[in-house]
Protein backbone atom coordinates (compact mmCIF):
# COMPACT_ATOMS: atom_id res chain seq x y z
CA UNK A 1 0.00 0.00 0.00
CA UNK A 2 3.24 2.53 0.55
CA UNK A 3 6.28 2.89 -1.31
CA UNK A 4 8.90 5.14 -0.95
CA UNK A 5 8.42 8.30 -3.34
CA UNK A 6 10.28 9.00 -6.70
CA UNK A 7 11.36 12.20 -5.42
CA UNK A 8 14.00 9.94 -2.80
CA UNK A 9 17.52 10.26 -4.43
CA UNK A 10 19.46 8.72 -1.53
CA UNK A 11 19.43 6.86 1.38
CA UNK A 12 22.14 6.98 3.82
CA UNK A 13 20.48 5.95 7.42
CA UNK A 14 19.91 8.08 9.28
CA UNK A 15 19.95 10.68 6.29
CA UNK A 16 17.67 10.61 3.44
CA UNK A 17 17.95 13.05 0.74
CA UNK A 18 14.79 13.85 -1.00
CA UNK A 19 14.04 15.95 -3.59
CA UNK A 20 17.59 18.43 -2.96
CA UNK A 21 16.26 18.34 1.21
CA UNK A 22 17.89 16.44 3.69
CA UNK A 23 16.59 14.87 6.76
CA UNK A 24 17.68 12.40 9.56
CA UNK A 25 15.31 10.18 10.72
CA UNK A 26 14.24 8.73 14.02
CA UNK A 27 14.82 5.37 14.47
CA UNK A 28 11.08 4.67 13.86
CA UNK A 29 10.87 6.33 10.63
CA UNK A 30 13.88 4.48 9.41
CA UNK A 31 12.49 1.07 10.00
CA UNK A 32 9.74 2.05 7.41
CA UNK A 33 12.09 3.82 5.13
CA UNK A 34 14.72 0.39 5.58
CA UNK A 35 11.59 -1.86 4.86
CA UNK A 36 10.41 -0.35 1.75
CA UNK A 37 13.88 0.00 -0.14
CA UNK A 38 14.03 -3.96 0.63
CA UNK A 39 12.26 -5.20 -1.90
CA UNK A 40 12.06 -8.76 -0.16
CA UNK A 41 10.34 -7.46 3.11
CA UNK A 42 6.98 -7.18 3.51
CA UNK A 43 5.45 -4.12 5.50
CA UNK A 44 3.15 -4.99 7.96
CA UNK A 45 0.84 -0.97 7.81
CA UNK A 46 -1.37 -2.67 11.01
CA UNK A 47 2.12 -2.86 13.21
CA UNK A 48 3.03 0.76 12.14
CA UNK A 49 3.24 3.74 14.34
CA UNK A 50 0.58 6.08 11.79
CA UNK A 51 1.90 9.24 13.52
CA UNK A 52 5.24 8.53 12.12
CA UNK A 53 3.91 7.34 8.84
CA UNK A 54 1.29 10.19 8.72
CA UNK A 55 5.09 12.09 8.91
CA UNK A 56 6.56 10.65 6.11
CA UNK A 57 4.05 11.31 4.13
CA UNK A 58 3.47 14.59 4.94
CA UNK A 59 7.28 15.29 4.07
CA UNK A 60 7.04 13.27 0.64
CA UNK A 61 9.50 10.45 1.68
CA UNK A 62 6.92 7.80 1.15
CA UNK A 63 3.75 7.76 -1.23
CA UNK A 64 0.31 5.53 -1.23
CA UNK A 65 1.36 2.64 -3.85
CA UNK A 66 -1.18 1.72 -6.71
CA UNK A 67 -3.21 4.91 -6.87
CA UNK A 68 -5.87 5.33 -9.65
CA UNK A 69 -5.51 7.55 -12.51
CA UNK A 70 -7.17 10.86 -12.27
CA UNK A 71 -7.18 14.18 -9.34
CA UNK A 72 -5.53 13.07 -6.58
CA UNK A 73 -7.24 13.90 -3.15
CA UNK A 74 -6.52 14.87 -0.29
CA UNK A 75 -9.78 13.91 2.17
CA UNK A 76 -9.54 16.08 4.88
CA UNK A 77 -13.13 17.44 6.15
CA UNK A 78 -13.59 20.82 5.94
CA UNK A 79 -10.81 22.13 4.68
CA UNK A 80 -11.97 25.87 4.43
CA UNK A 81 -10.03 29.00 5.87
CA UNK A 82 -9.30 27.29 9.23
CA UNK A 83 -7.45 30.45 11.18
CA UNK A 84 -5.65 28.43 13.87
CA UNK A 85 -4.34 24.58 13.68
CA UNK A 86 -3.17 22.19 15.12
CA UNK A 87 -2.94 18.35 14.82
CA UNK A 88 -2.63 16.02 17.68
CA UNK A 89 -2.06 12.46 18.02
CA UNK A 90 -3.76 12.37 21.56
CA UNK A 91 -7.17 13.75 19.76
CA UNK A 92 -6.31 11.11 16.83
CA UNK A 93 -6.27 8.03 20.37
CA UNK A 94 -9.42 10.08 21.74
CA UNK A 95 -11.71 10.03 18.18
CA UNK A 96 -10.77 6.22 17.76
CA UNK A 97 -11.95 4.90 21.06
CA UNK A 98 -15.43 7.22 20.79
CA UNK A 99 -15.59 5.66 17.23
CA UNK A 100 -16.55 2.37 19.26
CA UNK A 101 -19.57 3.65 19.87
CA UNK A 102 -20.48 4.15 16.34
CA UNK A 103 -23.37 1.41 14.91
CA UNK A 104 -23.83 1.85 11.69
CA UNK A 105 -22.18 -0.91 9.12
CA UNK A 106 -23.51 0.07 5.40
CA UNK A 107 -24.82 3.29 3.61
CA UNK A 108 -28.16 1.85 3.90
CA UNK A 109 -28.22 1.91 7.60
CA UNK A 110 -26.15 5.26 7.83
CA UNK A 111 -28.71 6.73 5.55
CA UNK A 112 -31.81 5.59 7.34
CA UNK A 113 -30.22 7.63 10.48
CA UNK A 114 -30.04 10.63 8.38
CA UNK A 115 -34.20 10.39 7.59
CA UNK A 116 -34.63 9.65 11.11
CA UNK A 117 -32.68 12.64 12.18
CA UNK A 118 -34.50 14.86 9.29
CA UNK A 119 -37.97 13.54 10.73
CA UNK A 120 -37.43 14.39 14.11
CA UNK A 121 -36.50 17.79 13.11
CA UNK A 122 -39.33 18.15 11.12
CA UNK A 123 -41.39 17.24 13.93
CA UNK A 124 -39.78 19.46 16.26
CA UNK A 125 -40.18 22.42 13.97
CA UNK A 126 -43.75 22.17 14.27
CA UNK A 127 -43.38 22.40 17.75
CA UNK A 128 -41.50 25.24 17.42
CA UNK A 129 -43.38 27.49 15.05
CA UNK A 130 -46.64 26.48 17.24
CA UNK A 131 -44.82 28.59 20.18
CA UNK A 132 -43.30 31.45 18.64
CA UNK A 133 -40.64 29.86 16.33
CA UNK A 134 -37.12 30.27 16.90
CA UNK A 135 -37.11 33.68 18.55
CA UNK A 136 -39.46 32.94 21.28
CA UNK A 137 -37.50 29.50 21.87
CA UNK A 138 -34.48 31.98 22.48
CA UNK A 139 -36.54 33.95 24.62
CA UNK A 140 -37.67 30.99 27.20
CA UNK A 141 -34.43 29.67 27.14
CA UNK A 142 -31.96 29.61 30.41
CA UNK A 143 -28.04 30.70 29.56
CA UNK A 144 -27.44 27.37 31.56
CA UNK A 145 -29.06 25.60 28.47
CA UNK A 146 -27.26 27.90 25.94
CA UNK A 147 -24.26 26.39 27.33
CA UNK A 148 -25.31 23.27 27.70
CA UNK A 149 -26.47 22.98 23.68
CA UNK A 150 -23.25 24.98 23.04
CA UNK A 151 -21.18 21.60 24.78
CA UNK A 152 -23.71 19.55 23.42
CA UNK A 153 -22.50 21.17 19.95
CA UNK A 154 -19.01 20.37 20.41
CA UNK A 155 -18.96 16.93 21.59
CA UNK A 156 -21.83 16.16 18.86
CA UNK A 157 -18.61 17.58 16.01
CA UNK A 158 -16.32 15.04 18.11
CA UNK A 159 -18.57 11.97 17.70
CA UNK A 160 -19.22 12.96 13.95
CA UNK A 161 -15.30 13.03 13.28
CA UNK A 162 -14.82 9.88 15.17
CA UNK A 163 -17.72 8.03 13.25
CA UNK A 164 -15.98 8.94 10.03
CA UNK A 165 -12.32 7.50 11.67
CA UNK A 166 -14.75 4.09 12.53
CA UNK A 167 -16.23 3.60 9.21
CA UNK A 168 -12.88 4.35 7.58
CA UNK A 169 -11.13 1.77 10.03
CA UNK A 170 -14.34 -1.01 9.66
CA UNK A 171 -13.03 -0.51 5.93
CA UNK A 172 -9.68 -1.56 6.89
CA UNK A 173 -7.98 1.51 6.34
CA UNK A 174 -5.42 3.40 8.67
CA UNK A 175 -6.47 7.36 9.77
CA UNK A 176 -3.06 9.00 10.49
CA UNK A 177 -4.55 12.69 11.24
CA UNK A 178 -7.03 14.46 13.28
CA UNK A 179 -6.81 18.06 14.57
CA UNK A 180 -8.50 20.95 16.06
CA UNK A 181 -8.73 24.28 14.28
CA UNK A 182 -10.90 27.49 14.64
CA UNK A 183 -13.20 28.54 11.61
CA UNK A 184 -14.14 32.01 12.13
CA UNK A 185 -15.49 31.91 16.18
CA UNK A 186 -16.57 27.65 16.17
CA UNK A 187 -14.14 25.43 16.87
CA UNK A 188 -13.77 23.07 14.12
CA UNK A 189 -12.41 19.05 14.17
CA UNK A 190 -10.98 17.28 10.87
CA UNK A 191 -9.56 14.12 10.40
CA UNK A 192 -7.92 13.26 7.13
CA UNK A 193 -9.44 9.95 5.09
CA UNK A 194 -6.99 10.12 2.66
CA UNK A 195 -6.60 6.65 2.90
CA UNK A 196 -10.02 5.92 1.49
CA UNK A 197 -8.89 6.59 -2.05
CA UNK A 198 -7.57 3.02 -2.63
CA UNK A 199 -11.26 1.73 -0.83
CA UNK A 200 -14.14 0.29 -2.54
CA UNK A 201 -16.89 3.44 -3.76
CA UNK A 202 -19.76 1.58 -1.26
CA UNK A 203 -17.08 1.81 1.85
CA UNK A 204 -16.08 5.72 0.42
CA UNK A 205 -19.89 6.42 0.11
CA UNK A 206 -20.59 4.79 4.10
CA UNK A 207 -17.67 6.91 5.72
CA UNK A 208 -18.73 10.07 3.95
CA UNK A 209 -22.46 9.70 5.58
CA UNK A 210 -21.51 8.16 8.59
CA UNK A 211 -20.72 11.69 10.41
CA UNK A 212 -24.26 12.96 9.24
CA UNK A 213 -25.94 9.50 10.79
CA UNK A 214 -24.21 10.29 13.87
CA UNK A 215 -25.41 13.55 14.29
CA UNK A 216 -28.89 12.30 13.44
CA UNK A 217 -28.67 9.83 15.87
CA UNK A 218 -27.85 11.86 18.46
CA UNK A 219 -30.54 14.22 17.61
CA UNK A 220 -33.17 11.25 17.81
CA UNK A 221 -32.08 10.43 21.09
CA UNK A 222 -32.33 14.06 22.25
CA UNK A 223 -35.83 14.44 21.20
CA UNK A 224 -36.71 11.21 23.14
CA UNK A 225 -35.21 12.13 26.05
CA UNK A 226 -37.79 15.53 25.87
CA UNK A 227 -40.59 13.54 25.07
CA UNK A 228 -39.81 11.55 27.88
CA UNK A 229 -39.25 14.94 30.60
CA UNK A 230 -35.86 13.57 30.82
CA UNK A 231 -34.62 16.57 28.85
CA UNK A 232 -36.08 20.17 29.14
CA UNK A 233 -38.56 20.11 25.68
CA UNK A 234 -37.05 23.47 25.46
CA UNK A 235 -33.60 22.48 24.86
CA UNK A 236 -34.50 19.46 22.58
CA UNK A 237 -36.00 21.95 20.14
CA UNK A 238 -32.84 24.28 20.54
CA UNK A 239 -30.60 20.74 19.82
CA UNK A 240 -33.17 20.31 17.12
CA UNK A 241 -32.23 23.99 15.38
CA UNK A 242 -28.46 23.25 15.73
CA UNK A 243 -28.56 19.89 14.42
CA UNK A 244 -30.12 21.13 11.21
CA UNK A 245 -27.89 24.23 10.83
CA UNK A 246 -25.13 21.29 11.50
CA UNK A 247 -26.51 19.42 8.90
CA UNK A 248 -26.48 22.17 6.36
CA UNK A 249 -22.68 23.01 6.94
CA UNK A 250 -22.00 19.24 5.77
CA UNK A 251 -24.45 19.06 3.31
CA UNK A 252 -22.38 22.19 1.10
CA UNK A 253 -21.03 20.24 -1.73
CA UNK A 254 -19.57 24.06 -2.65
CA UNK A 255 -16.92 23.29 0.00
CA UNK A 256 -15.28 19.86 0.75
CA UNK A 257 -17.72 18.99 3.02
CA UNK A 258 -19.35 15.46 3.67
CA UNK A 259 -21.81 15.88 0.37
CA UNK A 260 -19.36 17.15 -1.83
CA UNK A 261 -17.50 13.75 -0.99
CA UNK A 262 -20.36 11.60 -1.08
CA UNK A 263 -20.78 13.10 -4.84
CA UNK A 264 -17.92 12.47 -5.88
CA UNK A 265 -17.87 8.71 -4.94
CA UNK A 266 -21.01 8.12 -6.45
CA UNK A 267 -19.10 8.48 -9.82
CA UNK A 268 -16.08 7.89 -11.10
CA UNK A 269 -12.81 9.59 -10.39
CA UNK A 270 -13.05 13.11 -12.14
CA UNK A 271 -10.33 14.82 -14.41
CA UNK A 272 -11.38 17.97 -13.52
CA UNK A 273 -12.28 18.65 -9.33
CA UNK A 274 -15.87 20.08 -8.66
CA UNK A 275 -13.88 21.68 -5.72
CA UNK A 276 -11.76 23.88 -8.29
CA UNK A 277 -15.36 25.74 -9.13
CA UNK A 278 -14.32 28.71 -8.02
CA UNK A 279 -10.82 29.19 -8.96
CA UNK A 280 -12.16 27.74 -13.04
CA UNK A 281 -15.90 29.12 -12.93
CA UNK A 282 -15.74 29.10 -17.14
CA UNK A 283 -14.36 25.42 -17.36
CA UNK A 284 -16.61 24.00 -14.52
CA UNK A 285 -19.59 25.40 -16.51
CA UNK A 286 -18.37 24.30 -20.01
CA UNK A 287 -17.60 20.70 -18.62
CA UNK A 288 -20.71 20.67 -16.75
CA UNK A 289 -23.26 21.39 -19.66
CA UNK A 290 -21.13 19.84 -22.47
CA UNK A 291 -23.06 16.98 -23.71
CA UNK A 292 -20.01 14.53 -23.66
CA UNK A 293 -17.29 14.23 -21.42
CA UNK A 294 -16.18 12.28 -18.56
CA UNK A 295 -16.48 14.31 -15.69
CA UNK A 296 -20.62 15.93 -17.18
CA UNK A 297 -22.56 13.73 -14.82
CA UNK A 298 -20.59 14.69 -12.11
CA UNK A 299 -20.24 18.50 -12.58
CA UNK A 300 -24.07 17.94 -13.58
CA UNK A 301 -24.80 16.55 -10.16
CA UNK A 302 -22.70 19.26 -8.12
CA UNK A 303 -23.83 22.04 -9.74
CA UNK A 304 -27.21 20.75 -8.90
CA UNK A 305 -26.87 19.83 -5.70
CA UNK A 306 -25.45 22.83 -4.84
CA UNK A 307 -28.17 25.12 -6.24
CA UNK A 308 -30.77 22.96 -4.08
CA UNK A 309 -28.05 23.61 -1.41
CA UNK A 310 -28.31 27.38 -1.71
CA UNK A 311 -32.09 27.72 -2.19
CA UNK A 312 -32.68 25.27 1.23
CA UNK A 313 -30.18 27.15 3.41
CA UNK A 314 -31.48 30.16 2.02
CA UNK A 315 -34.99 29.57 2.95
CA UNK A 316 -34.03 28.02 6.32
CA UNK A 317 -31.98 31.44 7.13
CA UNK A 318 -35.42 33.25 5.97
CA UNK A 319 -37.65 31.02 8.14
CA UNK A 320 -35.53 32.11 11.62
CA UNK A 321 -35.63 36.11 10.58
CA UNK A 322 -39.38 35.74 9.87
CA UNK A 323 -39.80 34.36 13.37
CA UNK A 324 -38.00 36.98 14.70
CA UNK A 325 -39.66 39.63 12.61
CA UNK A 326 -43.31 38.38 13.31
CA UNK A 327 -42.49 38.72 17.04
CA UNK A 328 -46.10 40.48 18.37
CA UNK A 329 -44.19 43.27 20.37
CA UNK A 330 -40.41 44.11 20.75
CA UNK A 331 -39.59 45.07 24.74
CA UNK A 332 -36.43 45.38 26.59
CA UNK A 333 -36.57 42.21 28.15
CA UNK A 334 -37.01 40.42 24.83
CA UNK A 335 -34.23 42.19 23.26
CA UNK A 336 -32.27 41.69 25.58
CA UNK A 337 -32.68 38.42 25.84
CA UNK A 338 -31.62 37.81 22.26
CA UNK A 339 -28.82 39.50 22.61
CA UNK A 340 -27.12 37.54 25.85
CA UNK A 341 -28.07 34.69 23.93
CA UNK A 342 -25.81 35.43 21.27
CA UNK A 343 -22.65 37.01 23.55
CA UNK A 344 -23.49 33.42 25.23
CA UNK A 345 -23.37 31.41 22.37
CA UNK A 346 -19.91 33.74 20.81
CA UNK A 347 -18.24 33.32 24.12
CA UNK A 348 -18.89 29.83 24.67
CA UNK A 349 -17.25 28.96 21.11
CA UNK A 350 -14.46 31.36 21.35
CA UNK A 351 -13.72 29.79 25.02
CA UNK A 352 -13.65 26.38 24.27
CA UNK A 353 -11.88 26.65 21.18
CA UNK A 354 -9.11 28.70 23.04
CA UNK A 355 -8.98 25.84 25.41
CA UNK A 356 -9.01 23.05 23.40
CA UNK A 357 -6.29 24.36 21.37
CA UNK A 358 -4.38 24.93 24.35
CA UNK A 359 -4.49 21.71 25.34
CA UNK A 360 -3.82 20.21 22.63
CA UNK A 361 -0.66 22.61 21.31
CA UNK A 362 1.57 20.26 23.47
CA UNK A 363 0.62 16.66 21.71
CA UNK A 364 1.37 18.29 18.25
CA UNK A 365 3.56 15.94 16.12
CA UNK A 366 5.72 18.00 14.51
CA UNK A 367 8.94 16.28 15.84
CA UNK A 368 7.16 12.38 14.61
Amino acid sequence: MYALSPEVELVAPPLIYVDGRVYRLAPAALVVVSTLVDATAELATDDLDEAVLARLLDLGIVIRDGAVSGVASSRIRHPLAIHVRSYSTTLLRLLRHAGALYPFRTTVHAGLAIVAGLMVFVWALRDVHMTGGVAGLLTRISIAEIIAAVLFSVLAMMLHEAAHIAATRHAGYPVVRAGLGIYLTRIVCFVDLSALDQAAPSQRRHADLAGMATDSALVVMVWFLGGMRILPSDFAALVAVGYISSLLFSLNPWAKSDAYWFLRDCHPRPTFDPSNWLLQPRLYLARAFCRHGGDTALLRHHFTAGVIWLIVSIGWAATVAMSFLNQPSYDSGQLGSWAMTAVTVALSLVGLSAVALALLKGSQWRNS
